[in-house]
């Protein structure tokens, strides 16, 4: 689940913070006309398996820190889309099929979202993908591999390693949570999350954790309604692998949020804002 969110990114944050002034500012009638139509959009998914815990606690109360559209952002009275992305396979025996099957979920993501996007007025984003084996430079910054993958909002483009490659070739599903949790970044970045969080009042690493945790509870809950073919047996193992750190929460923190948006039907589920 490695990424960035670089504070440094400032035209891409402004332009985003922008385009949600703009929602925001619409009027309450239009504002209703559009949550009406997204949240009819997508629905909970029929999950016929026995799934993780559903013991959580309640989410802490924020709205005094961050901005109004931080908090209440129209899209969280959505469901999450449900669709049929490709499933993936157990393994990839290249690195040409590992970056195909990226190329063809972030495709099928761009697609699911793109009525969301469409019924609050934003015009929709391309997302790249640049796969690199050892040494890569971009908008946000360079990696030498020290990050498996990552978004930067500068250029909407997702970065994949070889060695999340070389991770994803023995263990299939791990490409379908990154290729999502990645693309989830990208639809922050467009809805405006990415830029009002600059605003919320907390440090810089607070502010990470709460993108970061958005996106794991949101990850999870996408890889049910997505038709993956993703099981009980998948989300133990993904239970397993965390290991926490300062960007993104502690390990049982980010277990937490996997549990819950396990069993979200809307993005308000997952919102760790307020």
């Amino acid at each position: 689940m490695s990424d960035r969110h670089p504070g440094k990114d400032r035209r891409s944050w402004d332009e985003a913070v922008v385009a949600t002034d703009r929602l925001l500012s619409s009027g309450r009638g239009a504002v209703a006309a559009v949550l009406a139509s997204v949240t009819r959009l997508g629905g909970p998914a029929d999950q016929q398996q026995q799934g993780p815990s559903r013991d959580w606690e309640d989410l802490p109360t924020s709205s005094n820190k961050a901005p109004a559209g931080l908090v209440d952002h129209p899209i969280y009275k959505a469901n999450y889309p449900v669709g049929n992305c490709p499933a993936p396979p157990k393994g990839f025996r290249n690195r040409e099929s590992h970056t195909a099957y990226y190329e063809s979920m972030i495709a099928c993501l761009q697609e699911v979202w793109r009525p969301y996007l469409t019924a609050l007025g934003i015009e929709q984003k391309p997302v790249d993908l640049v796969a690199y084996d050892s040494n890569v430079n971009t908008p946000c910054g360079s990696d030498n591999q020290d990050l498996t993958a990552f978004y930067c909002p500068s250029s909407t483009t997702i970065y994949v390693s070889r060695k999340k490659y070389e991770f994803d070739a023995k263990a299939g599903p791990y490409a379908a949570m990154t290729a999502i949790h990645e693309h989830f970044h990208h639809l922050q970045n467009q809805l405006g999350i990415l830029g009002m969080s600059r605003k919320f009042d907390a440090d810089a690493m607070e502010v990470s954790r709460r993108i970061e945790l958005q996106d794991i509870c949101s990850t999870s809950r996408l890889q049910l309604t997505l038709n993956l073919g993703i099981g009980a047996d998948d989300y133990k193992s993904f239970l397993k692998t965390p290991l926490g750190d300062q960007e993104h929460g502690a390990r049982e923190t980010i277990i937490r949020w996997l549990d819950r948006g396990f069993y979200m039907t809307t993005l308000q589920g997952c919102n760790t804002w307020g």
